[in-house]
């Protein structure tokens, strides 16, 4: 299962965002980034995700919907650190049908092998965007410090640990978020806001992995989309062939979530360094 990291910015507009763009930076897939021509059109999967209360009144389904909304708020609690509490009319995922098979047919075009290859040489790790996770209409109140003290109850969804410092959370009084913009009110400690229509609050990526060959040596010297003559080697270089190919595990270093639903594994990256 692919992996998701939640952006630093918390919320973006689904126009910042490209699926199948190239990026060198996870924390920040605006900038450094090429969105490559394939002559593959993007087939979209898009789901729409509802927590729901079974037939057992008592057994709550604890779904997709609440569980991004929790490791959201946490991580704009850490990064603002201040107690932050998030929810949404409704959460969506948008997912490239079949990633690889798109990302073959993107590199038939010789600027992105260009690009690709030249970032590889630089050092820079480079990820494709698969996919990512949006909240219709995000309502968030933050208010009270985010410490130790209070990282004892981040298990608890995040509203408990609001409360848990001392903080109220009226809600019935905010801004309608049909009025449109980026609404923001206070009200004593708290800071109250509706980022209005679609947000983008995660994304979704794939890490490309390369290999390098000798063309001398190769048992099957055949190249192809994946599989090019370099455009960077040097005299005295014996490698002078590059494989790329794409892998799930993005090795971040940083904290991960595993959420399991319907018997499927999903990854949630909150990056340490914020």
């Amino acid at each position: 299962m692919h992996q998701s990291v939640l952006i630093p910015q918390t919320f973006l507009p689904v126009e910042a965002i490209k699926l199948g763009r190239i990026v060198l930076n996870v924390a920040d897939p605006q900038s450094d980034f090429l969105d490559p021509i394939s002559p593959l059109d993007i087939e979209v999967v898009v789901k729409s995700h509802s927590d729901f209360i079974g037939h057992d009144s008592k057994l709550l389904e604890k779904g997709f919907s609440s569980t991004l909304t929790r490791l959201v708020s946490i991580s704009r609690s850490k990064q603002k650190k201040t107690l932050t509490s998030i929810t949404a009319d409704r959460v969506v995922t948008h997912q490239i049908s079949n990633s690889g098979k798109w990302f073959n047919q993107a590199l038939e075009n010789e600027a992105t092998r260009k690009w690709i290859e030249q970032a590889n040489n630089q050092g820079d790790d480079v990820y494709l965007v698969v996919g990512y996770h949006t909240m219709f209409d995000a309502q968030v109140v933050e208010g009270g410090s985010f410490d130790e003290k209070i990282a004892a109850h981040i298990n608890l969804p995040i509203a408990e640990a609001l409360a848990a410092a001392g903080m109220v959370i009226p809600l019935g009084d905010m801004i309608d978020p049909s009025v449109g913009g980026h609404h923001q009110a206070q009200q004593g400690l708290q800071n109250r806001f509706v980022a209005a229509g679609e947000q983008i609050c995660a994304v979704q990526y794939r890490k490309l992995r390369f290999k390098w060959y000798s063309s001398s040596k190769m048992d099957d010297p055949t190249l192809g989309p994946s599989r090019w003559k370099s455009y960077l080697t040097f005299r005295g270089q014996t490698d002078d062939v590059v494989e790329v190919d794409l892998e799930d595990e993005l090795e971040l270093g940083d904290e991960v979530e595993t959420y399991v639903f319907d018997g499927q594994e999903s990854f949630f990256s909150l990056l340490a360094a914020l």
